[in-house]
């Protein structure tokens, strides 16, 4: 689904996902409006690694959201054009974090451990898809992340437990 974020506009995105959701596909997608146009492809492009702004997916069971101080390690002055990016010097003058809204997590009953993954050498890419070449910020939940079935063939494919209590506790 990458090629949805390669040109075109955060709101062009939201409307397609929108529509989608309520026409093709059963139930509604869930579309959320993100902070910022953050691309993840012209981040890969300057070498920089999910867990270098995700910190903790190697170590946690949740992954987290980039933290504004590593952010400035790069964008403390302007490093582009993007309209976006004064709003990085913004909110950390105003010592706030960005207001990502997360799009992708597991109902009550599931658990998941980004740790547990990690440990089993398991690309990003495998679940998330290719973000890195996304131009526009994640608006929708990734399907293979919703989806029982395709984590029971992964498991299966990893010679991992199906047993029910491994993700439903």
């Amino acid at each position: 689904m990458g090629w949805l974020f390669e040109n075109h506009t955060t709101q062009q995105v939201v409307t397609l996902a929108a529509m989608l959701g309520l026409f093709g596909c059963g139930e509604p997608t869930k579309v959320v409006p993100q902070p910022l146009e953050f691309s993840h492809q012209s981040h890969m492009k300057e070498e920089l690694t999910c867990d270098g702004c995700h910190r903790g997916a190697e170590k946690r069971d949740v992954a987290g959201f980039p933290r504004l101080k590593g952010c400035m390690l790069c964008h403390e002055e302007a490093v582009g054009e993007h309209p976006d990016e004064p709003k990085v010097r913004d909110y950390y003058k105003q010592k706030r974090e960005v207001p990502w809204v997360r799009v992708n997590g597991n109902p009550g009953h599931v658990f998941f451990s980004h740790r547990a993954h990690a440990g089993a050498e398991i690309g990003c890419e495998e679940c998330h898809g290719e973000v890195g070449k996304f131009s526009l910020p994640i608006v929708s939940p990734t399907p293979a992340l919703h989806s029982m079935d395709a984590c029971m063939d992964c498991h299966e494919r990893q010679q991992a437990s199906n047993d029910c209590l491994e993700c439903h506790q």
